[in-house]
């Protein structure tokens, strides 16, 4: 969900990734039960929010629609730029 929320699209692997995740999780919390699989996924989002930009990752899980928004208009006027200064429009 990152990386459509940072990027503003997803592919067919995103969505295949993603649903294998899910029934991962979920095989893992029925052996080592619900509240140990979130504190493991808690402690790996950290781990993740650490490695990507920190005003990028509190938007993503602390933000507001406003601010999700906005981030988001900051990404089209960045890649627009880019688009336009290295004249690889699609």
């Amino acid at each position: 969900m990152f990386g459509f929320f940072l990027h503003g699209q997803t592919g067919s692997n995103e969505s295949r990734l993603r649903a294998f995740a899910g029934r991962r999780i979920c095989r893992i919390a029925t052996v080592l039960g619900e509240e140990e699989a979130r504190r493991a996924i808690e402690q790996a989002e950290e781990e993740y929010g650490k490695s990507m930009d920190p005003r990028g990752w509190d938007v993503y899980k602390n933000g507001t629609p406003f601010g999700m928004q906005g981030a988001a208009d900051v990404r089209n006027r960045t890649l627009a730029a880019l688009c336009l200064a290295t004249s690889e429009c699609w």
